[in-house]
């Protein structure tokens, strides 16, 4: 007799609360879609590099983003610097920002203004042009 007891009392129990569950797992259904919604608003206002960046990135050949690229991604913070209107902050910067997957994701790290980002692409610029013949020309003199 307990045991029948026991047992109607569990059905009536949970026959009376699932309609308290349905509408909690209602709830929390709905509060992860709110959150996804929410992370995909916030992902949509993380701005993008502009399209100036892009524009000044175009200006480089395959080889010249590539160099320029492995700087950012690997140089030392003297490596860094040697780039004009970056000094020890930018460059810690830069290096706090890593990795980046295309040039231009630089100009969105704090810091890099438009100017300093036109002195990069000059530097990416310089890391294929044609060294000066300074040295050959010495070696034909002796």
């Amino acid at each position: 007799m307990k045991n029948k007891l026991a047992l109607a009392l569990t059905a009536t129990l949970t026959l009376s609360l699932i309609p308290a569950y349905a509408a909690t797992r209602k709830s929390k259904s709905s509060d992860t879609s709110m959150s996804d919604k929410a992370a995909q608003t916030e992902t949509a206002k993380i701005p993008g590099p502009s399209e100036a960046s892009k524009k000044l990135v175009s200006g480089l050949t395959t080889t010249q983003k590539s160099k320029l690229l492995v700087l950012l991604n690997e140089g030392t913070a003297k490596d860094l610097v040697s780039i004009d209107g970056v000094a020890g902050v930018r460059a810690a910067s830069i290096i706090e920002s890593r990795p980046f997957d295309k040039v231009e994701q630089v100009s969105l790290v704090k810091g890099i203004g438009k100017v300093t980002f036109q002195k990069m692409i000059e530097h990416g610029k310089s890391l294929t042009a044609r060294r000066s013949s300074s040295s050959s020309s010495k070696s034909k003199k002796s």
